[in-house]
């Protein structure tokens, strides 16, 4: 304490004592030392919640800044605590930690913002950021905790429940039958529409992408997986470089347990997840995980033979529809750290 707080104390002390009270008495003095000592405690600690209660208002006023609904955190209870209880060096600390990190989870979804939507390699690496923001929020978050168990009645969410947590983009159609009919055809190819160059890329060599094949049915929680390459490429790249300005891109795929069970009029989306790798989810037709599917995706009409293009912002969150809560769990169970390049909260 310092001198001027000792002496502010001490006024305050002796202004509550009389004259014929036996503190001043030689066998009283350390009564006196010792109702000294509580008050100045008390001081202390009011002053060290004060400085709590200051911290606690910077940090709700960095969450009012976030969306509204991203993260639930009540800090009522630091208020309302009793300060003896808290160990104010160690909470200011903590709540100065938890700041930093929301403020750099709020400037990667400022940066996500002004990234135009075909730039999805950009946006990649900015959600990346907002991912181990996000990871850092909930870890400081977990560390208040720690402290005053009570403070906080409202978890943040550990996954936010929408495709966009994995997703980056996806183009979707409905497949034909000379694209997956073992009979009609023998290409194995898609063909590479402007969506599909949108989210795959120009390239004048064969790009090939490691991908994750999902295939969904009317049973929610039973999911067919397998993982195999994606080939990219434009069909008359010679010609290109002889200087025609023509191109024909394919995305050619090989057999798979996935492709195997798919068949004309199935919903196929094929996603672009991080560290450029790519998801294709197919949902039979005229399932439940068909529509939820496309609901998931942003497409609310009837999806046809040609490819859509759907990016994460446009996206729908599964908050009260179970079912399609239950076919985005279905995906996120599918899609493993070796996918995806990150470890995925399932």
């Amino acid at each position: 304490m310092t001198p001027s707080g000792i002496a502010s104390t001490a006024l305050d002390f002796l202004a509550t004592i009389n004259p014929d009270d036996p503190v001043w008495d030689d066998d009283g003095i350390e009564g006196f030392v010792q109702q000294f000592q509580g008050l100045a405690t008390k001081k202390r600690h009011a002053r060290e919640q004060s400085r709590v209660n200051r911290a606690i208002e910077t940090l709700g006023a960095e969450i009012e800044r976030l969306p509204d609904g991203e993260f639930g955190i009540d800090l009522g209870a630091f208020v309302s605590a009793d300060v003896q209880t808290v160990d104010a060096a160690a909470v200011l600390s903590r709540i100065d930690a938890l700041i930093t990190a929301i403020v750099a989870h709020r400037h990667d979804a400022e940066r996500f913002s002004s990234v135009p939507p075909h730039a999805i390699s950009e946006r990649a690496l900015v959600y990346q950021a907002m991912g181990a923001s996000l990871s850092q929020i909930m870890e400081h978050r977990a560390s208040l905790v720690e402290l005053v168990p009570s403070a906080f009645q409202a978890p943040i969410p550990a996954v936010v429940e929408s495709l966009s947590q994995h997703i980056i983009a996806a183009a979707s159609k409905r497949i034909s039958e000379g694209e997956i009919s073992k009979h009609s055809s023998n290409q194995h190819e898609f063909n590479g529409a402007r969506e599909l160059l949108q989210l795959l890329g120009e390239t004048t060599e064969t790009k090939r992408f490691p991908t994750r094949f999902v295939y969904l049915s009317d049973v929610l929680d039973h999911v067919t997986t397998a993982d195999a390459l994606l080939s990219w490429y434009d069909a008359r790249a010679r010609g290109r470089a002889r200087g025609e300005n023509r191109t024909e891109y394919r995305l050619y795929y090989s057999g798979t347990t996935v492709l195997d069970l798919a068949v004309a009029g199935d919903l196929l989306v094929i996603a672009k997840l991080f560290n450029d790798k790519l998801l294709a989810i197919i949902a039979k037709k005229k399932s439940i995980s068909y529509n939820k599917l496309l609901w998931l995706i942003g497409l609310l009409t009837p999806v046809g033979n040609l490819f859509q293009m759907r990016f994460e912002d446009q996206f729908q969150e599964a908050s009260s529809d179970s079912d399609a809560r239950q076919v985005l769990r279905a995906i996120r169970i599918a899609i493993e750290s070796p996918v995806t390049g990150r470890l995925e909260v399932v």
